[in-house]
């Protein structure tokens, strides 16, 4: 036999080649495009390797698309243990996707301790990451509009001078949280399939810090945006979920009964979308027929600067 046939399945020694000379910074970059569970998994390949996941800087919690196979309380366990292990563990990007289960959560019973349960951890899951100082934070519900959205984030501010990006998919939101104004880095920000609870007065963004701004087939009202001096891009896709729609044939909807009273609870009749809008340099606006929001706005003549 060859001197070196009997050494070509040795582990690198210490000091040598392979990747246990990387420091723990970049294994833990690693680690953070693996999914939670797989990332934990690391933990037995060595003594270095055990409390490496703890420290990760992305976290990848995904139940969706055939990810992460299991019940709602498996789920609900791993994830408890997770970030009680993880501690207050800084977070570049954490990323909550839990589609597998929508139907878990969609219309549960108030017997149904696992829907209602999973609810409220999702919940407490989502403030934790913001807690963590997250960068970027990912929170899909259910997929696209094939579910009314029913899990409802807590009614308050977002308080994070790290969040530069936050997308959500499928959950419901109050007025006070649609308030970023103590969210002074973020830049990015997109909701799709998302209903906005304000007691039945139109919702009202207010995100100064935006540069990208998504608005994808919102249920209920369009919510008005206020000034977003730093807008540059902008997609707002109003879909057939939406309220703000006139099945009147050959309608004016700009003296419309359907329009003229959709303002906000102070009275106010102000453009909702175009007004702020028109400050973007890039703008796509996609409606159905039926739809007289962006016709109704027209009024105001907004001046585009693109």
């Amino acid at each position: 036999m060859p001197p070196s046939a009997g050494k070509r399945g040795a582990p690198p020694a210490a000091g040598g080649d392979g990747i246990d000379v990387l420091p723990d910074e970049v294994l833990q970059h690693i680690l953070g495009f693996l999914e939670a569970h797989e990332s934990v998994r690391t933990c037995v390949l060595a003594r270095r390797w055990r409390n490496l996941w703890k420290s990760a800087m992305v976290l990848r919690i995904l139940a969706g698309e055939g990810k992460f196979l299991g019940s709602v309380q498996k789920l609900c366990n791993f994830v408890d243990n997770l970030l009680r292990l993880r501690g207050g563990s800084p977070l570049d990007k954490c990323e909550l996707g839990f589609t597998n289960f929508a139907r878990d959560m969609s219309g549960c019973s108030d017997e149904d301790e696992d829907g209602n349960r999973l609810m409220r951890l999702v919940n407490t899951w989502f403030w934790h990451s913001v807690s963590c100082q997250v960068k970027v934070l990912i929170l899909s519900a259910y997929p696209g509009c094939q579910y009314e959205p029913s899990l409802v984030l807590d009614n308050r501010h977002v308080n994070s001078q790290h969040l530069t990006r936050l997308q959500l998919e499928g959950v419901v939101m109050g007025s006070r949280f649609l308030n970023f104004s103590n969210c002074p880095a973020l830049d990015y920000l997109e909701f799709g399939g998302c209903y906005f609870d304000a007691d039945d007065s139109r919702p009202h963004i207010c995100a100064p810090s935006v540069v990208s701004l998504h608005l994808l087939e919102i249920w209920g009202m369009i919510p008005m945006l206020e000034s977003m001096p730093s807008l540059l891009n902008a997609f707002v896709i109003a879909g057939q979920e939406s309220w703000d729609t006139c099945d009147l044939e050959n309608c004016n909807c700009e003296f419309c009964e359907h329009s003229y009273g959709i303002g906000d609870c102070n009275g106010s009749n102000d453009s909702v979308l175009l007004k702020c809008l028109s400050e973007a340099k890039h703008l796509a606006l996609l409606s159905g027929l039926e739809m007289f929001i962006f016709k109704r706005d027209l009024r105001w003549c907004p001046i585009f600067k693109a």
